[in-house]
């Protein structure tokens, strides 16, 4: 029996990818970046038998969407490994997973999705129980009122797809309920290490203190980082939208200059025809 596995996402992850899907007009696909969390639960039994579960959380902390549809793939389903390893460079061996999203209530899981996904665990050396397969999906009202984005994830086995459970953390917990903490994650481990295991030895108060001005820090370099991004992505987006309108234009100056031509030549051989008689 395959060992229980959860997949976590945080709301503002979730929002940025609900907002990639929202951008696209009808059909999207992407991979997902984070980490793999074991959790080992010892109890004890009424007759003094201990009993240990493992469980297993796939931690979604990013997304990438693809440039466009069938990017990695052929249309027999045949990834091409080079171009990913080029695409995601430093961030290919955080990949944990992939995604597909589609301007429709539902979705089949193809033959094809399950022929890539076994293809995606062999590139990024994961096991088929812990490479997650997102299916995300979106409907609205007959009246435009409402809109509604569903977000189902799947591990593929030896027997089929099997759905994995969705967690967001600090949304509808219980406040007053026992909460196991979270494993920490690679970026907070690094800014522990970066202040050093002999800072902590110092009194309580200055230590939380030297943890958030660190926290602090770091996170306006990001927003630094994400507002230079961001910027280069709206020029980026301009060029695009000005590129599109000029060869629009183009195209139509094109048709318009051969319907001319066509004309003229029905013009000459009218000129002729009359000539002749």
């Amino acid at each position: 029996m395959p060992p229980p596995v959860s997949v976590s996402i945080s709301p503002p992850v979730l929002s940025f990818l609900m907002l990639e899907n929202e951008k696209c007009h009808y059909q999207q696909e992407g991979f997902l970046f984070g980490e793999i969390n074991q959790k080992e639960t010892k109890s004890i039994t009424d007759n003094d038998h201990q009993q240990i579960n493992i469980s297993t959380t796939i931690r979604i902390d990013s997304s990438t969407s693809c440039p466009k549809i069938h990017y990695f793939y052929n249309n027999i389903g045949k990834i091409d490994e080079e171009k990913l390893k080029r695409f995601f460079g430093e961030r290919f061996d955080r990949i944990i997973g992939w995604y597909v999203y589609q301007n429709r209530p539902t979705t089949n899981l193809t033959l094809r999705y399950r022929l890539i996904h076994r293809q995606l665990c062999e590139l990024f050396q994961k096991s088929r129980e812990f490479f997650a397969f997102g299916l995300l999906n979106y409907d609205r009202s007959s009246n435009g009122s409402t809109h509604t984005f569903a977000q189902s994830f799947y591990r593929c086995t030896e027997l089929g797809w099997d759905k994995l459970p969705m967690v967001i953390p600090n949304l509808s917990d219980n406040v007053n309920a026992y909460r196991t903490p979270e494993a920490p994650s690679v970026t907070f481990d690094g800014i522990l290490a970066e202040i050093g295991k002999r800072e902590f030895n110092k009194a309580p108060l200055w230590v939380i203190n030297r943890v958030q001005n660190t926290v602090q820090e770091h996170n306006e370099a990001l927003v630094k980082e994400v507002a230079e991004a961001e910027s280069r992505l709206w020029v980026l987006q301009r060029e695009v939208e000005e590129k599109l309108k000029e060869f629009k234009e183009r195209k139509l100056t094109g048709v318009a200059s051969s319907s001319l031509s066509i004309d003229d030549k029905e013009e000459v051989g009218n000129t002729s025809s009359t000539e002749s008689l």
